[in-house]
């Protein structure tokens, strides 16, 4: 099941890769900005995002393992915080949102996240947004290997 949320813009400060599913390097992206997530100031909340920003145009169907795209890993911010060197910063523009638990090891993540995409969505009506999609991982989050850890899935929706 899935819940719908409307949001306003919020700001990340992290570290961004370009990837792909071939060459995934999201390990090396979440240690990179581990080292420096504490010279983070202003921070709100605990919570850590991992950001996907897909391109412009994306047809899903002919989405592959060599699809480039942007990976984020950060924290959200206040307005006044500045990145420090070595960090970037993005704005997560509002809107709606359809929001999935997701519960299991990282390796069973891609069969998850196409299941939202070929079957909740359009079953539920709901047609993806060209906004960054994102998940959300609270402070007892157990790492991406545990098959108990959960965290939030965040898919665009218009």
């Amino acid at each position: 099941m899935h819940r719908i949320e409307e949001i306003q813009s919020f700001r990340i400060i992290g570290s961004r890769i370009f990837t792909a599913l071939a060459f995934d390097e999201t390990a090396f992206l979440w240690q990179k900005f581990r080292t420096q997530e504490k010279e983070i100031q202003h921070r709100i909340g605990s919570d850590l995002y991992s950001i996907q920003k897909f391109p412009k145009g994306l047809n899903w169907s002919t989405f592959n393992a060599n699809t480039l795209f942007e990976k984020w890993a950060g924290v959200t911010v206040s307005d006044d915080s500045e990145p420090p060197f070595g960090l970037l910063d993005t704005i997560i523009p509002g809107g709606r949102y359809a929001v999935f638990n997701y519960k299991g090891a990282v390796s069973g993540y891609g069969d998850f996240f196409t299941k939202i995409l070929f079957e909740h969505l359009p079953q539920a009506g709901l047609e993806w947004d060209e906004r960054p999609q994102f998940e959300v991982m609270k402070a007892d989050y157990l790492g991406p290997n545990n098959p108990e850890s959960e965290e939030e899935v965040w898919i665009p929706i218009k």
